[in-house]
């Protein structure tokens, strides 16, 4: 079986979060093996504060990588892929643009009115992560 191992990361990987020495380090990661990374880039209408560090991190390991928006319910899908764009177009990344797709009250028309519209500021088709209970729930 072929096996590729990549992992997410955010604030929540970092010093930042809280809890001692859980600072998440590429360039270990690439000596076991990881060969690409989703970075977390912004969660509802907020920047995550580590992805700056991270993307510089990850480019300078030389490992693959690309970014992510959670999406949270309570804003629009506009202000939300604004953001998400505004964050991660100046980047060099090398995997497509991810929603990840976790809270409840995201709908199918948010979804698609999303992915719609980083596809066409992108250039690029996204990644949609969430998992087969989730997707079959949304309406």
């Amino acid at each position: 079986m072929y096996e590729v191992l990549g992992v997410d990361v955010s604030l929540w990987n970092t010093d930042s979060a809280y809890a001692a020495k859980r600072w998440f380090d590429p360039f270990i990661a690439k000596e076991k093996g990881v060969q690409f990374a989703f970075i977390k880039a912004s969660e509802g209408k907020a920047k995550d504060p580590q992805v700056d560090k991270f993307a510089k991190l990850f480019a300078d390991a030389g490992i693959p990588h690309g970014f992510y928006h959670f999406a949270r319910p309570e804003w629009s899908y506009v202000d939300q892929a604004n953001l998400f764009w505004s964050i991660i177009k100046d980047f060099d990344w090398s995997l497509p643009p991810v929603l990840d797709l976790e809270r409840e009250g995201v709908g199918l028309s948010f979804t698609k009115a999303f992915l719609g519209r980083i596809e066409s500021k992108a250039n690029v088709k996204p990644i949609l992560y969430t998992s087969p209970s989730f997707w079959t729930s949304l309406n």
